[in-house]
């Protein structure tokens, strides 16, 4: 069975055997990140915490190393997914460090963020906060790291890439992303530069919606590009990696707390509550929404099977706890419109990461 509240994990993740491989987390010092890590740890991976919050993380390390995290271990490195020179200069450190990586889960992610009422807009990356920290550091991370997964070796089974994605990407009406010019680089730029625009032009949920469209897309459109062999310079015969995306379901997490201040204090406390509420009812505990993560990450039957491009979330009733889906929007698995997020992705990346 899937894994309960306080109970067991299921067995394809206590089977999991990852004694000697480097795994990256981001967004690793709460909710599904924080578990993700604990769990790699326990089945023996040394985990590279990715967190902007340095003592948090050093608190967690020093947890997993002191024994928390069975046969495994962890150390910190500074990542800050709002500003891109945080995110190359992570990459660089990694590279220093280890020889190679295994598993990396893009899993930090936000809501929305706003400052004064309007679209956080960090400089100088010029990028629209949901977006950038959703999809596009997440782009440049995997892009930078690439390499590294790659000099695993011929011999060596397929890394692990994972995107936590969400089903709100199925919310982005067709007709938005020409109204939002997500195509075509110089537009996308001028409307993810301007907090004003962003305000009037669609409502918190359908930026974020948008941002997990794109990731989503970009996760299926990278392990396209894997298994054809066609990204340069990786320097590996074969497959160097599987790409996969996840849902983890509505789990009570602290990614909505900067949306709740969007709405004030009497609005935010509503808004809370009746997502609480709703989660009550309808939500997963975050040890069964972790799952589908795990799984893409740890799960021997992902190499066995050749799982890639794949769409995984909760099935709490199913053996194991995960199930595979077809993504809920028409274009998140269509390959043009893969192709043409990539390109605008390594332009925007381009211009943030050049400010």
């Amino acid at each position: 069975d899937g894994a309960r509240p306080g109970g067991s994990m299921p067995a394809w993740l206590e089977d999991a055997n990852l004694a000697g491989q480097i795994a990256v987390v981001t967004g690793s010092t709460s909710g599904l990140g924080e578990i993700t890590a604990r769990e790699l740890a326990r089945r023996g991976a040394h985990v590279v915490l990715g967190c902007r919050d340095l003592a948090k993380g050093e608190a967690l390390a020093a947890e997993i190393n002191g024994g928390g995290g069975g046969g495994g271990s962890a150390s910190v490195l500074s990542l800050d997914l709002q500003q891109p020179a945080s995110v190359l200069a992570f990459s660089r450190e990694f590279d220093a460090a280890h020889a190679a990586l295994d598993i990396l889960v893009n899993n930090g992610g936000v809501s929305t963020v706003t400052r004064n009422g309007l679209p956080h807009v960090p400089q100088p990356a010029g990028i629209e906060a949901t977006f950038l920290v959703n999809h596009l550091a997440h782009f440049g991370l995997t892009l930078a790291l690439l390499p590294a997964l790659a000099r695993r070796g011929s011999q060596a089974p397929a890394a692990r890439i994972v995107h936590v994605s969400s089903r709100a990407h199925r919310r982005v009406p067709l007709a938005k992303l020409s109204e939002y010019g997500w195509l075509q680089p110089d537009s996308a730029a001028e409307w993810l530069a301007s907090p004003a625009n962003l305000k009037s032009a669609g409502s918190l949920m359908e930026r974020y919606a948008v941002s997990k469209l794109v990731q989503l897309a970009f996760a299926i459109e990278l392990d396209r590009r894997l298994r054809a062999g066609s990204i340069a310079g990786l320097g590996r015969n074969g497959r160097a990696a599987l790409s996969n995306a996840v849902h983890p379901g509505l789990v009570r997490t602290g990614i909505l707390r900067e949306t709740y201040h969007t709405f004030g204090t009497v609005g935010g406390f509503l808004l809370s509550l009746l997502v609480a509420v709703r989660a009550l009812f309808v939500g997963l505990h975050v040890r069964e929404g972790v799952l589908p993560q795990l799984w893409c990450a740890a799960a021997a039957e992902v190499d066995a099977r050749d799982v890639g491009g794949a769409y995984a979330v909760p099935a709490p009733l199913a053996e194991g706890g995960v199930a595979l889906r077809a993504p809920e929007h028409a274009l998140a698995a269509d390959p043009e419109f893969g192709r043409r997020v990539w390109a605008l992705s390594e332009e925007l990346w381009r211009r943030a990461s050049a400010g």
